[in-house]
């Protein structure tokens, strides 16, 4: 991925960590007690709203899904795809 692409994505240089994707389901999934199925939902989901990057099976996290400004967004962004519900934005 290039510097412009990172820069699109709302990465800075030093923010280049990433995760294996069965992280977030302890991360987001689990402590609703969904099941482990709905891992790839979920991740598609985070995807498409720029919370996350996924490169294989490993994601990046974005400055959205760091930062406290659009919480809510992502938890109903969870919830609906945990659910099977498409996401739109109210």
């Amino acid at each position: 991925m290039s510097n412009i692409q990172f820069a699109k994505n709302g990465f800075t240089k030093k923010q280049l960590s990433t995760y294996r994707l069965d992280t977030l389901y302890f991360k987001f999934i689990a402590p609703t007690g969904a099941n482990i199925n709905t891992l790839k939902s979920v991740a598609e989901a985070l995807q498409a709203r720029a919370f996350i990057v996924i490169d294989g099976e490993r994601y990046t996290e974005t400055d959205k899904l760091n930062s406290g400004e659009h919480r809510n967004e992502l938890f109903k962004c969870i919830n609906k795809a945990i659910r099977g519900l498409p996401y739109d934005e109210d």
